[in-house]
């Protein structure tokens, strides 16, 4: 089945999603600096039996960039509840990427205190969860003046190359199809207003608050890991299965950061079967 390109509009603000398959909804939230494009090997199979929404994050992909300082991990979840609300989800998998993930943990926070929780499970790959010391290309980024120079100066697929290097743990499975797809959005307007706001607002200034609520989180959780993730290690999952009380913890041996793009066929088979396990 072909994805319908659509678009919710949140407060003035267009987000773009791509939506296909039937069945129980999963949304699909994306990474840093990348878009829903890096779902695009899992999604495909998880369509047959699920209804996807592959949403591209305020200030990423094609979603608009405004220049404004809603950028944080609060705001992005913000308008991932108002999406599940305006689209009556009941059901859902939340499943989240990298910083997708700590959006998804924000909103599973907040679902879980509704009336009618609309969540039925949680998917959490190489989320940050926890304080940490952040990647050098995320440090860059908080940095005045150098981060606008290097955005600038730098060729955008040369930046995505190097971050990609970092992320994955063989980086011969970097391809330029990859590179293209991210780099693309690098020069739309807004672009860089949004990398580096959300650089800056990456680590939520209530950190150990929303930390010690992830204990609450009853719903059934998966959590995978490449074990050679250089990014986010593989303690923080460890220590969100230790966390969440109805979690389990599936480590992809072999792979970094990126399961979804370095480790494809193993990442959807674990979501299968954890989709037919709840």
């Amino acid at each position: 089945m072909e994805s319908v390109a659509k678009t919710f509009l949140y407060d003035g603000v267009k987000i773009k999603y791509d939506e296909f398959g039937n069945g129980d909804p999963i949304i699909l939230l994306h990474g840093f600096g990348v878009s829903s494009y890096s779902w695009h090997d899992v999604s495909k199979p998880l369509s047959q039996k699920n209804r996807l929404f592959l949403i591209d994050l305020k200030g990423f992909g094609k979603s608009d960039k405004p220049l404004d300082d809603k950028y944080s991990i609060s705001d992005q979840a913000e308008i991932i509840i108002s999406f599940i609300q305006k689209n009556n989800l009941r059901n859902l998998i939340l499943a989240g990427h990298s910083i997708g993930g700590a959006v998804a943990l924000q909103t599973a926070l907040r679902c879980i205190k509704m009336e009618n929780n609309p969540l039925k499970g949680l998917i959490l790959l190489d989320s940050p969860a926890y304080k940490q010391r952040l990647p050098a290309f995320i440090q860059i980024l908080k940095i005045p003046i150098l981060n606008k120079l290097i955005l600038a100066f730098f060729p955008a697929k040369l930046c995505v190359k190097l971050v990609l290097k970092k992320c994955f743990f063989d980086d011969t499975k970097i391809t330029d199809e990859m590179v293209k797809n991210y780099s693309r959005f690098f020069d739309l307007a807004g672009s860089t207003h949004a990398l580096i706001t959300t650089a800056k607002k990456i680590i939520p200034k209530n950190i150990d608050e929303i930390t010690s609520k992830y204990r609450e989180i009853k719903i059934p959780t998966l959590i995978i890991w490449g074990e050679q993730d250089k990014v986010i290690p593989l303690s923080v999952g460890q220590k969100l299965n230790q966390t969440i009380p109805n979690s389990k913890l599936a480590v992809i041996p072999d792979c970094g950061h990126m399961p979804t793009e370095e480790k494809p066929k193993e990442t959807t088979e674990i979501i299968s079967e954890f989709l037919n396990s709840i």
